[in-house]
């Protein structure tokens, strides 16, 4: 009677159907009760050997079935209780009955316990002590299993136990033939690809017939326990190498458990199918395979490869360090490819050509000859790659899209140009480039519809209306103690919001954060050195981020009190009039001044305010807002340097715009 037709549910019962199939040279819809039994009797068929007397060689059996059940637990009468029990089983196997197997489905009537007494009668078992016998279907019988009775790992509320068709255990007895060790407990390989777990397992069973069959009848059979993951994955490598197509589902789990002593458990490693291809992808090409090999079959290193790999990230074991000569380029751009980097792998190459054109001093050269340059220090590594690109850029070898195609962080407002992941990418190239290569300027990318390209356009064109050469300021090695405000004030606010200004300079605890545009600026700048800058229009900041409802309340307060002045200035000072040249005279360029004090301002223009009368109104041109609420800003931080740039800002906006309206500061962009 053919018993399966397919694999069951179940991994630890499909291991050993694929433990039969290797032993009996057939597969699983041909294998019957009378294959189990002849295999039972004689499981290599060389006539010499026995499952009972392999299973009391095996080391693996009690990591299996404990040291608790008859084949170990009882001299006198264990090994015929083994054998009659299981030759009973396989010799009356059921398909009908009451009773549905919850592992296979298959249906019998005789149980395990049923069969298990008239065993215990057989072999000449005192009758005085077969009640008190445990019987039941526990972990002596099936890995893991909790049962009732006198087993311990039973929980205190199990009320029944697990209904198993005998057959089911005794076809779990072949499990220690193909039983190797993984973290030093029992492997089961569970695959979603059958061809892919049979051939591992058919590995396996021949490796335990191996040592098995080497020495005395008798003598105890070691486990096999000096591999990794890194055998497991490279021997599925091989399999799925071997065969005429590709499969599409490859993921298998690492099960890795111990059922004996009180320290039973189980591990699952799983290996997902993008893994599995991302590896296949590596050791198909013959130039890249021994690479892969001495990887994985390195236990140092092959563990964080693989976790590398399946998150997509670096892996440190790549590049050159005092005990390697890391790996080949060619190497190296298949895993960048593989994580995510393809893209960056051009841009890291001509940058390191970069810096091997920079003229560097005898210490410099030495630092950059070091294999762990960048992390040595990184300050010095910083600052020579960025004098590289500074220098490229003055030769037109390096363009400012070029840089913000290479930020940690492009999508980060405001600007954040570190571009720290590029350097081991680069030193890499460094290293391992020669003179010989050639190394060709990546193409200058569009950048003008993302969130970056949109921010940094926004100052170029802001700069480019510069009328007093304030970019000259941004050339010099101080370059990072410029302010940017100042230029904003006078020129940016021809052309844009607060709001967009505010966005792209000042984070969210209102600091200002201009060190990422200073660098992109200084590249900008240092590409046109030889011409005049571009007169660029009006740019869209329609990506640009929008300031919160608080930011939004605390920018809106300092837009109220601007135009509460501006009635002021022009209703109350100047009878409902307003001389352009007097204003800016008398409120713009004072507020210029390094030495201007915005708070000691504010507290004499509201005092002002609040002693003139507007003569149409009748009413007093006093403030609604308090001094305080602006000088603290959302957060509850007294910060004047922020109201003051605020301030400024919007009085220069309405003073640009006075050919517009006299009554409201402008708010839409130009």
């Amino acid at each position: 009677m053919i018993l399966f037709k397919d694999y069951t549910g179940n991994a630890m019962l499909n291991n050993a159907l694929q433990t039969i199939e290797a032993l009996a040279g057939q597969g699983i819809s041909n294998i019957d009760a009378d294959t189990l039994l002849k295999l039972f009797n004689n499981p290599y068929r060389d006539g010499l050997h026995t499952l009972t007397g392999l299973n009391k060689r095996l080391k693996s059996y009690t990591m299996f079935f404990s040291k608790n059940g008859p084949l170990f637990n009882d001299k006198e009468f264990g090994e015929a209780i083994y054998k009659h029990l299981i030759t009973s089983i396989l010799s009356n196997v059921e398909n009908e009955g009451p009773y549905t197997c919850e592992l296979s489905g298959l249906r019998f009537k005789t149980t395990f316990e049923v069969f298990y007494e008239q065993t215990l009668r057989k072999v000449g078992y005192p009758a005085i002590k077969i009640n008190g016998k445990d019987k039941t279907v526990n972990r002596c019988w099936f890995p893991l299993l909790g049962g009732l009775g006198s087993d311990a790992q039973a929980l205190p509320q199990a009320k029944f136990a697990l209904t198993v068709h005998p057959v089911c255990l005794a076809i779990l007895q072949f499990l220690p033939l193909s039983a190797v060790l993984y973290k030093s407990n029992l492997l089961l390989v569970d695959a979603s690809n059958e061809d892919l777990s049979k051939r591992l397992i058919a590995d396996h069973v021949s490796l335990i017939k191996s040592k098995a069959t080497a020495g005395a009848a008798t003598s105890s059979v070691e486990n096999i326990k000096d591999y990794t993951k890194g055998h497991y994955l490279l021997r599925a490598l091989n399999i799925l190498a071997s065969k005429e197509r590709d499969d599409t589902i490859t993921a298998f789990n690492l099960w890795c458990f111990t059922n004996s002593g009180t320290g039973a458990s189980c591990e699952i490693d799983r290996i997902p199918s993008q893994l599995i291809n991302d590896l296949r992808s590596l050791y198909k090409n013959p130039s890249l395979r021994p690479t892969v090999e001495g990887i994985l079959k390195n236990s140092k290193i092959q563990s964080d490869f693989l976790d590398n790999l399946e998150g997509h990230l670096d892996f440190y074991g790549l590049y050159p360090n005092k005990n390697s000569d890391g790996v080949s380029i060619h190497f190296y751009e298949a895993y960048q490819r593989l994580i995510g980097n393809g893209e960056r792998l051009g841009y890291a190459k001509y940058v390191a050509h970069l810096l091997s054109k920079e003229e560097w001093n005898k210490n410099q050269h030495k630092f950059l000859s070091k294999t762990d340059a960048p992390t040595s220090d990184y300050a010095l590594y910083k600052s020579m790659v960025y004098k590289a690109l500074v220098g490229a850029a003055s030769r037109k070898e390096w363009h400012w899209a070029h840089h913000v195609s290479i930020l940690n962080s492009p999508d980060k407002i405001p600007i954040d140009s570190t571009i720290s992941r590029m350097y081991r990418m680069v030193h890499f190239y460094y290293s391992a480039l020669s003179a010989e290569d050639d190394v060709v300027m990546p193409a200058i990318p569009d950048v003008s519809n993302q969130l970056i390209g949109q921010a940094v356009n926004v100052f170029f064109q802001v700069m480019g209306e510069d009328k007093r050469n304030y970019s000259s300021r941004w050339l010099g090695s101080r370059y990072q103690e410029v302010n940017p405000l100042p230029l904003l004030v006078r020129e940016g606010s021809r052309f844009y919001d607060l709001d967009v200004v505010y966005a792209l300079l000042f984070d969210l605890e209102n600091r200002q954060i201009a060190y990422g545009l200073r660098d992109i600026l200084r590249v900008y700048l240092n590409y046109h050195h030889n011409s005049s800058l571009p007169q660029l229009d009006v740019q869209p900041t329609n990506l640009l981020p929008i300031p919160d409802s608080e930011q939004m309340a605390y920018l809106n307060k300092l837009r109220d009190f601007a135009n509460e002045y501006v009635a002021y200035y022009r209703d109350g000072r100047n009878k409902g009039k307003l001389d352009e040249a007097k204003f800016r005279q008398h409120v713009l360029l004072p507020m210029r001044q390094d030495n201007f004090q915005i708070s000691q301002w504010l507290n004499n223009v509201t005092e002002n305010m609040a002693g003139e009368i507007n003569k149409l109104s009748g009413q007093s041109f006093a403030s609604a807002l308090s001094s305080e609420e602006l000088l603290y800003d959302y957060t509850g931080r007294y910060n004047p340097a922020f109201a003051r740039f605020a301030l400024e800002y919007l009085l220069n906006q309405f003073y640009h715009q006075l050919t517009l309206t006299l009554t409201t500061v402008y708010y839409g962009n130009a």
